[in-house]
């Protein structure tokens, strides 16, 4: 950390700043009619001077790079600020931390410790970037950044992004979150959200944002939403008016209790679409959901998918329903799938229906259903020229309560389910 400033070169703006910080208020700017510089290395000589109540500002420009790697302050609380260059807060020790409506370039506290919120909320880019790096940090509070817009830095060539290295708009991979993570409102991130075996002992609502997916490497593509082995002891709600351009990855997640996503939720391609081992369900998935353990319902209605929902060895501990929605993925050869949910293992029942179109095939083979299977008013298209293509499969599945519409097992048809293709129930176990 740089030295005291020497109090002569201190411009009346630092020096209200300064004697309010030290006198433990905060140095409220908001009223002025520009807002004022302050330079950073003043909140550097603050930070060692061991302000009684943080380093609490509002409504100033703070001018030149904050590093205060290590730094230990009852709280950072930036509000309303300009703030150029990217702050530094790697391994710093706060109350809290805050740049709620602030413009900014960046925000990194990689295993930083924070006792109590972090908070974004409203918060924008002051120029083409507005990042935040929390990787391997410790929130005893909640994460709140509804309203923000991020933006991640440029996207490189993936022939120069490290597999394990992705560039992301907002990054909490590795970290401990002891509340929820709300992005809710008007959020957009745009270059992803990584949450790689992070674990928030609440909540992630992402109620009516937009996350855009960012750069990828020679291996994967990038991701909107890359949760990877990620444990949300709550609810995941990806939902009213929810979008992800890319894929939402949430491969070997834990979720404690519901999955939602729906109320107008739309999942889209972006860019190009690639697999280090060519596996076309790997290019043609959105929702991937594959080893995930969902402690309650999972529940996907009112939405429009441009590619698959993939349930693979996943398990549920109460009902799935796929409703009143559309998804598209089907190709001439009849390998497309809609909805991949092959070897699932659902403690309740299954309803894939109500309205639902899906263009692929739906699969459920060899998976173990807990209740009824309802297919009524579902239309599954995946019918190819050869006659072979299959629209549901759910050969080798343990059906514990029955299928309807009555008959659809036998015949492969019933009132108010439509197949273009062929239906396949060969080896199902139905009924106890």
């Amino acid at each position: 950390m740089a030295q005291p400033l020497d109090k002569l070169s201190l411009s009346d703006a630092e020096r209200s700043a300064r004697d309010r910080v030290m006198a433990g208020e905060i140095a409220d700017f908001a009223g002025a009619a520009q807002k004022p510089l302050l330079r950073a290395a003043l909140l550097d000589a603050l930070a060692l001077a061991l302000p009684p109540r943080g380093i609490r500002i509002k409504g100033a420009t703070i001018d030149g790079a904050l590093d205060l790697t290590d730094a230990a302050l009852p709280a950072l609380a930036l509000d309303d600020c300009d703030i150029a260059a990217p702050i530094v807060l790697d391994g710093a020790r706060l109350g809290r931390l805050s740049i709620a409506v602030s413009r900014f370039s960046g925000l990194r506290a990689r295993a930083a410790a924070i006792e109590g919120q972090v908070d974004f909320t409203a918060a924008r880019p002051l120029a083409d970037q507005s990042w935040i790096d929390l990787n391997s940090a410790t929130v005893r509070g909640s994460v709140d950044g509804c309203d923000a817009e991020l933006v991640a830095p440029p996207a490189r060539a993936k022939e120069d992004v490290p597999p394990w290295d992705h560039h992301y708009a907002l990054r909490l991979s590795d970290a401990h979150v002891r509340g929820s993570l709300f992005l809710n409102g008007k959020v957009v991130a745009k270059g992803g959200l990584c949450l790689d075996n992070a674990h928030i002992r609440g909540s992630v609502w992402a109620r009516g944002a937009t996350i855009i997916a960012g750069e990828g490497d020679s291996f994967h593509p990038g991701d909107a939403i890359h949760a990877h082995c990620a444990a949300i002891d709550g609810m995941l709600a990806l939902n009213f008016c929810f979008r992800a351009e890319g894929r939402v990855w949430l491969l070997g997640a834990h979720i404690g209790d519901r999955l939602t996503v729906g109320f107008d939720a739309k999942l889209t391609r972006v860019g190009e679409s690639w697999d280090w081992g060519n596996r076309l369900m790997n290019q043609t998935v959105l929702l991937l959901l594959d080893q995930a353990e969902i402690g309650g319902s999972a529940h996907i209605a009112d939405f429009a998918f441009a590619g698959a929902v993939s349930l693979q060895h996943a398990r549920i501990g109460a009902g799935l329903s796929i409703i009143e929605g559309r998804i598209g993925n089907r190709t001439a050869d009849g390998r497309g799938s809609a909805i991949a949910a092959d070897s699932a293992h659902i403690e309740g029942g299954v309803t894939i229906g109500k309205k639902l179109v899906a263009e692929g095939k739906v699969s459920l083979a060899h998976a173990r259903i807990g209740g009824q299977l309802d297919c009524r008013g579902a239309t599954i298209r995946n019918s190819t020229d050869d006659q072979r293509g299959v629209a549901l499969d759910a050969q080798h599945a343990e059906i514990a309560h029955g299928v309807l519409p009555a008959g659809l097992a036998e015949s492969g048809g019933g009132e108010g389910f439509t197949a273009d293709g062929r239906v396949n129930f060969t080896h199902a176990r139905i009924g106890r």
